[in-house]
């Protein structure tokens, strides 16, 4: 990879490489170039005007050689499987450029179209919605921007996180300064990534060709000033960290079904009434459909989703939370519940 930065996005990708190509596949499209050309990342919720938009799209395309394309192509061909990016032909890039960076800014209060609001990547999203013949189911065409490495499962990066705080010590964390003066990590997860560089690349020349600067959301160092609080936050490429703007799993979609209420104002009141009902559990899920248990009485919920179900019983939310096996972390004094494919357990977070 020659980087020890894109090894989030990178692992997974690799392995879905080497899956497509064990099926006889030897090219696939890839999205590379969308998010930078049109502003697809959550951070650009964030954009002050119409020019820093526009200046920071510039920089993320030009900067795609160091960054996705790398990820990509060093992923894929790993495998020998090629992956081509549609979205950075010349013509492309050429067009998109030079569309008014207005009409790419993200305001989700506005419905250009009257349904859906104008979120990441408008113009392209449209460009799908094809109703008639649809190309895209809307729970896909219109969720909210999900960065690779998280769209394949948060416990892929929580768990790296933890396997990096077992492995690093604190005495070395608190050192680190004096082992990498330049772009010295800011959490134990980028520390022991460095390390695995160094053994690989031992030579201070190849940590030279690694772009350094803080980054939130897959931001340049640039576009960190756009937000105060990104400044005294560690550097974190996950739009998760972009808190106030980023919506977990099926609670994202940015509308529902035509007729229906947009899912996250569903969502949210769905939220609101079970933390009243229930003062240590706040549920948050796509908002399709809930129904209460006859065991409600004694403090069960379950939901069913469109796809997806889970339930917990007052024996989980009771046990300390650290002892039971079904709950991977604590953020808050509330437990937020989320469902998981095939509703096999309950993540809480």
């Amino acid at each position: 990879l020659e980087s020890w930065h894109k090894v989030r996005a990178s692992m997974p990708m690799y392995m879905l490489a080497r899956k497509i190509k064990s099926l006889g596949v030897k090219m696939v499209l890839s999205g590379e170039g969308a998010d930078e050309v049109y502003g697809g990342y959550l951070y650009f919720h964030k954009a002050p005007s119409d020019r820093h938009f526009q200046e920071e799209l510039v920089r993320k395309t030009t900067r795609l050689h160091e960054w996705d394309v790398l990820r990509a192509n060093k992923s894929t061909m790993a495998w020998g499987l090629e992956a081509r990016v549609p979205f950075l032909d010349k013509e492309f890039l050429q067009l998109s450029m030079n569309i008014d960076p207005r009409e790419k800014m993200i305001d989700l209060s506005q419905k250009p179209d009257g349904v859906h609001a104008k979120a990441e990547k408008y113009i392209l999203r449209k460009a799908f919605d094809t109703p008639d013949d649809p190309y895209l189911p809307d729970e896909v065409l219109w969720r909210q921007k999900e960065a690779f490495s998280d769209g394949v499962g948060y416990d892929w990066v929580d768990g790296l996180k933890e396997y990096a705080d077992i492995e690093v010590s604190d005495e070395e964390f608190a050192a680190r300064h004096e082992r990498w003066s330049k772009d010295t990590p800011e959490t134990k997860e980028y520390y022991l990534l460095r390390h695995y560089f160094e053994q690989h690349y031992p030579d201070p020349c190849a940590a030279a060709t690694v772009p350094d600067g803080k980054s939130i959301a897959c931001s340049t160092p640039e576009a960190v000033s756009w937000y105060p609080e990104w400044e005294n936050q560690a550097s974190d490429i996950s739009g998760r960290a972009v808190m106030d703007v980023h919506q977990a799993g099926d609670s994202n979609l940015y509308s529902a079904k035509k007729g229906a209420e947009p899912t996250k104002a569903a969502m949210t009141a769905a939220s609101a009434s079970r933390t009243a009902s229930y003062s240590t559990v706040s549920v948050s899920a796509n908002g399709f459909k809930h129904s209460e248990t006859k065991a409600q009485a004694t403090g069960a919920f379950h939901y069913t989703g469109r796809i997806r179900s889970f339930s917990i019983s007052p024996s989980v939310v009771g046990r300390s939370l650290k002892q039971s096996r079904h709950v991977s972390r604590q953020r808050a004094a509330h437990v937020a519940i989320r469902p998981v494919a095939g509703g096999s357990m309950v993540r809480l977070c």
